[in-house]
């Protein structure tokens, strides 16, 4: 393949054309391995005749197509890579549909000559009508992300998938452009129904180039504005297709909770292409006229699943309000959602400005529909006192459960998006603790909620049966108790990581030694102010007064120096243990990375030096070292 690349580029286009004139390359009878000796051996012959020039300036490229009798397979395969590359940029988002449509046009001619050529066309053109009616469908998921085109205005003509198929089937192609027809196909499939589509198990992507023909250097040039690594397409196809087998994965969450985090979660897991994120929320989130999540689930179902398990009163979930306050959420929650699928940028502009006070609002008419529906003889009672208040507040922890989440997904998204300045962090890191340590500390106490529940069920059941029901205890309370889910156990372990992180940027800060932060300039109260501002649009949840805070952290440059390095000590051990119950190893690696950093630092720190903070491997879990 290198030989080819020392060729010059207008000597090696007149060759070509001249052989072509004189159907060198198209001989049906000549061996193709000949056809390209010749090419070899008359080039330069070729190239220096005046003939050969007047050629050259005659010959358009539909005229290259038109006088073939055949086309090779490498050169369909060179246009099929071509094309191909166009379509994977363009489901990523970017503004290249005008590029593909115009290299189609170019061939137009000479596809009615061809019919592999034809059919590989066919299908592209397809894929690109079925993907562009579904991005503006779904167009806003974000907006700003993409050009919208009008489909209609591009007189693209669709073959009905069943015809391709059946076209497919007559055709013989070599392996590598099969390879990619089956790709084309399962992406027709995808874009027609996500919800019920599965990947074809035998499908396989190539990882490397097509083999070059003859024509890759000229059909090269009719793109030249725009250079695409094939290679890198491919593995974006790849990276596509794990992807979607991730999303439909989601489609097993049974709480709001779980459902947001595993969203999150995904997002946050690989870059995505941008059409992935659409099929994405018609897979979570269905149709946006079917009003059912995963294409299955009523809100009203997906809800009253939701608070079973936590004793709320069946009254209130047959009421009418219930069915009312059903539709409300799902009106909310879709479009919330939708935002935890874009682009870190965007997610976090829309739960800063939006979603963080529409959640708000839901969970108070919420709360108020509860209150005024269910009477108080109809609400859990248990007996013991340690535990009532817990089991009377079921519904408010259930809520406070939800809003600590996204509050710390907003947190979380800025500092993917690089918004917070090195002198916000440490409040930001304070901030995020204070909302994983309400997290946890609601989740948890819903076991309590749900243990008696479960012991509840079954002395009904044993009062059906005439058994003799007994008065509960605490330990039949910590009996039906469930073990700590893995995301539980994460939020306690990450509250402790950022509360670790909050004390060792005082100490640093008190002492002067960051490279670049002044402790001498920085006003806190504004700062903080502002940072904690998103709280205050949060039912049930009241954030630490500036006052709170800095009572919170007044103590001695000992202290500070103590508690930053045993909590961030003991969150190491605990990362390593959580790691053997399936927490991903690779976030695993950064966090440990950064608490030995951080001990590192505060084990060596001298006066004379200088600290600097790397947010290059990871924003969300910074690096220190030395100033050289």
């Amino acid at each position: 393949m290198n030989e080819w690349k020392s060729i010059n580029v207008d000597e090696f286009r007149n060759a070509v054309l001249a052989m072509i004139k004189s159907e060198i390359i198209y001989d049906k009878n000549e061996d193709k391995a000949d056809s390209q000796e010749n090419i070899e051996e008359n080039k330069e012959q070729q190239t220096t005749s005046e003939s050969s020039k007047e050629i050259s300036q005659n010959l358009s490229f539909n005229d290259i197509f038109i006088t073939c009798k055949r086309l090779p397979f490498e050169v369909i395969a060179t246009i099929q890579r071509i094309l191909f590359d166009f379509q994977i940029e363009r489901l990523d988002g970017k503004n290249c549909l005008g590029n593909m449509i115009d290299f189609i046009r170019i061939f137009d001619q000479a596809k009615n000559t061809d019919e592999n050529l034809k059919f590989i066309l066919n299908c592209i053109t397809s894929a690109i009508i079925k993907a562009e009616n579904i991005i503006n469908n779904e167009y806003d998921i974000s907006p700003s992300y993409i050009t919208k085109y009008d489909i209609e205005k591009l007189s693209l003509q669709e073959i009905p998938l069943s015809d391709l198929e059946s076209q497919y089937r007559s055709l013989k192609l070599s392996s590598d452009l099969q390879m990619l027809v089956d790709f084309e196909l399962e992406l027709i499939k995808l874009l027609e129904d996500p919800l019920n589509f599965k990947f074809n198990p035998t499908i396989t992507i190539p990882r490397g180039d097509i083999p070059i023909s003859c024509f890759d250097l000229i059909i090269n040039q009719l793109v030249d504005s725009i250079r695409l690594d094939h290679k890198k397409q491919l593995q974006k196809v790849i990276d596509f297709i794990t992807d979607i087998h991730r999303v439909m994965q989601i489609s097993i969450s049974d709480s709001v909770y779980s459902l947001m985090n595993n969203i999150f979660k995904w997002n946050e897991s690989s870059e995505h292409l941008f059409i992935t994120r659409i099929l994405a929320a018609q897979i979570i989130l269905g149709k946006s006229d079917d009003l059912l999540l995963f294409g299955r689930l009523s809100s009203k179902t997906f809800l009253e699943n939701d608070l079973k398990p936590y004793g709320l009163a069946k009254c209130f979930c047959q009421s009418d309000e219930f069915e009312d306050v059903s539709f409300i959420f799902l009106s909310m929650f879709i479009p919330l959602a939708k935002s935890l699928l874009m682009p870190f940028e965007d997610m976090h502009s829309m739960i800063y400005n939006n979603y963080l006070s529409t959640l708000s609002n839901f969970q108070a008419i919420f709360y108020d529909i509860y209150e005024s529906t269910v009477s108080p003889q109809d609400r859990p009672k248990c007996g013991l006192i340690e535990y009532q208040k817990i089991i009377e507040q079921s519904f408010v922890l259930w809520s406070i459960a939800i809003s600590s989440e996204l509050l710390y997904f907003n947190y979380k998204s800025g500092l993917y998006s690089h918004i917070y300045t090195k002198e916000e962090l440490y409040i930001v890191y304070y901030m995020m603790s204070f909302t994983l340590a309400n997290a946890f500390s609601a989740q948890d106490q819903l076991r309590i909620c749900e243990a008696f529940e479960t012991y509840s069920h079954k002395q009904k059941n044993a009062k059906k049966g005439k058994q003799k029901q007994k008065k509960v205890t605490g330990n039949d309370i910590e009996q039906y108790k469930k073990e700590r889910s893995l995301d539980i156990k994460i939020c306690n372990v990450m509250a402790s990581y950022y509360a670790g992180l909050v004390h060792f940027f005082k100490y640093m800060l008190n002492e002067n030694l960051f490279d670049d932060i002044s402790n001498e300039t920085m006003d806190e109260l504004s700062l903080y102010e502002k940072i904690a501002s998103p709280v205050q649009n949060i039912q049930h949840l009241t954030a630490p007064s500036f006052d709170e805070f800095c009572v919170t952290l007044s103590m001695t440059q000992d202290d500070h120096k103590y508690r930053a390095s045993a909590i961030l000590t003991e969150t190491k051990t605990s990362i390593a243990e959580l790691v053997k119950e399936g927490f991903n190893s690779s976030e695993a690696d950064l966090i440990t990375k950064s608490i030995v950093s951080a001990n590192i630092i505060l084990k060596g720190t001298h006066s004379e030096n200088k600290i600097k903070i790397d947010l290059q491997k990871s924003p969300i879990y910074p690096t220190f070292g030395f100033v050289e």
